[in-house]
């Protein structure tokens, strides 16, 4: 028999050094936030004039990043 869940967080933020941790990983995915990124395909690097933005969903006004446009080649 299983025990009873009980919903816990990963990370204990009352500790002064987790806390720092979560908020220094926060301010370097910050300074990555809104770059455009090209493609790879087979290790190849692409870049394309065309991108589309990939949006925070709780932001949309928000772009996390902008990324190369492909398409299917016939």
């Amino acid at each position: 028999m299983l025990p009873p869940y009980i919903n816990e967080a990963l990370t204990d933020f009352s500790k002064p050094e987790n806390r720092a941790a979560f908020e220094e990983a926060l301010r370097r995915v910050k300074a990555e936030q809104g770059k455009t990124y090209p493609l790879v395909i087979d290790g190849e690097v692409i870049s394309s004039s065309e991108t589309f933005a990939s949006v925070n969903p709780s932001r949309p006004a928000e772009a996390v990043g902008h990324f190369a446009q492909a398409r299917a080649m016939m």
